[in-house]
């Protein structure tokens, strides 16, 4: 089986999913400049589409993004909306993305709204943050210990805000 069919239908059966939005994984899609003829594929830009166009049909319950901000020389996280990880995103749709969502959306029985088939590389980024977020610079000190493995720590947070029956269940 195909890895990338697997990635569509993994997110089309999630009922959360948790992207980690980061400035290293924006700046990619920057280089991305559809009207000036700079477009391909940016499968990171495919994965965030794909998943609000499940959450839109309601066949993903809930998006909780992860932020991480810049390290800092001094070992801290910044944050994420002051530091300038949310970078300069062009506002104009991805057609090699947009064909890619098509395909994965076509793949896992999901019919496109107007509003997905007209998503800005900018929109995208801009929808996933109107999600409630968790600001990885905050948890230093709050519920969730900063040296817990981060797969732990993601499973608390999301379990942990999500779903807090199945986190006192697990425990």
């Amino acid at each position: 089986k195909r890895c990338d069919l697997g990635f569509a239908e993994g997110l089309a059966a999630s009922s959360v999913v948790v992207p980690l939005i980061s400035h290293g994984a924006i700046e990619g899609m920057e280089d991305l400049d559809p009207d000036n003829g700079v477009d391909e594929v940016d499968y990171l830009l495919v994965e965030w589409q794909l998943a609000l166009a499940l959450e839109e049909a309601g066949r993903v319950q809930a998006i909780q993004p992860i932020l991480i901000g810049k390290r800092q020389p001094n070992g801290a996280m910044s944050d994420f909306f002051t530091d300038g990880s949310k970078g300069r995103l062009k506002d104009a749709v991805s057609a090699a993305t947009l064909a890619a969502v098509r395909n994965y959306a076509q793949h896992v029985d999901l019919e496109l709204s107007n509003k997905a088939e007209s998503r800005t590389i900018k929109q995208t980024l801009d929808e996933m943050l109107c999600f409630q977020t968790t600001r990885w610079w905050h948890l230093k000190g709050g519920d969730v210990e900063s040296d817990t493995p981060f797969a732990r720590m993601c499973a608390e947070l999301v379990l942990g805000r999500v779903l807090p029956e199945a986190g006192r269940a697990m425990a």
